[in-house]
């Protein structure tokens, strides 16, 4: 497996830190969810296991998936991916009150507070060079085999968890529909801020690949 320079690994367990909060924040502003998240969520509401053990369950599941059907590679940020962020968010949820109840405006700024945490930790975790997660992992292993794009594949594969997720009684609402239009943004900046992809110069500068 590939291991990522030690210098950068506190970098890595500070994105996925950040990640875990940024998630916590969401669950706790009632106001939706994205779909891995309400995935999990629905799993922990339908049967007697914890956010983290769904969240690390469905990793394994997915990760097994891939390394036998469509040759995804498997690093140390991968294993590490899987196993940490759903238990930090089961401890951060230990220390968050509830905020569903409180005034809209407020839970609002909690729940674009979570968006914005996890786009800075995507970009912290991504160039730490230890690896990408499960997730992000099948996707390319399955884009790679079969030939269909990357776009195609990450949002039939997020249609489904999420259908999954609201199944099972997970909160899908306009905090969904926030997420699916900010953590894109956020995501790049937060990859530019750690210079893992390079500034836009002007209209004439190269399309950026996130």
């Amino acid at each position: 497996m590939k291991r990522g320079h030690w210098d950068q690994f506190p970098k890595l367990m500070g994105g996925f830190a950040v990640f875990a909060l940024g998630i916590s924040l969401m669950i706790q502003a009632g106001l939706g969810l994205d779909p891995w998240s309400a995935f999990h969520y629905g799993l922990h509401l339908a049967l007697p296991i914890t956010y983290g053990v769904a969240s690390a369950a469905s990793g394994l599941v997915l990760l097994g998936i891939g390394m036998l059907f469509f040759g995804q590679r498997i690093d140390w940020g991968t294993v590490l991916n899987m196993f940490l962020i759903g238990f930090m968010v089961d401890f951060v949820l230990l220390f968050l009150p509830d905020a569903s109840l409180a005034p809209l405006l407020w839970r609002w700024l909690i729940f674009i507070s979570g968006i914005l945490l996890v786009g800075l930790a995507t970009g912290m975790y991504i160039s730490s060079g230890w690896g990408a997660g499960p997730r992000d992992g099948f996707v390319l292993g399955v884009s790679q085999r079969t030939g269909l794009s990357v776009r195609v594949i990450r949002t039939g594969l997020e249609l489904t968890v999420l259908t999954g997720g609201a199944l099972l009684g997970a909160p899908v609402g306009w905090g969904t529909l926030a997420f699916a239009l900010l953590i894109g943004p956020a995501m790049q900046a937060s990859l530019r801020l750690f210079r893992h992809l390079p500034a836009t110069k002007g209209p004439a500068a190269k399309e950026s690949p996130v």
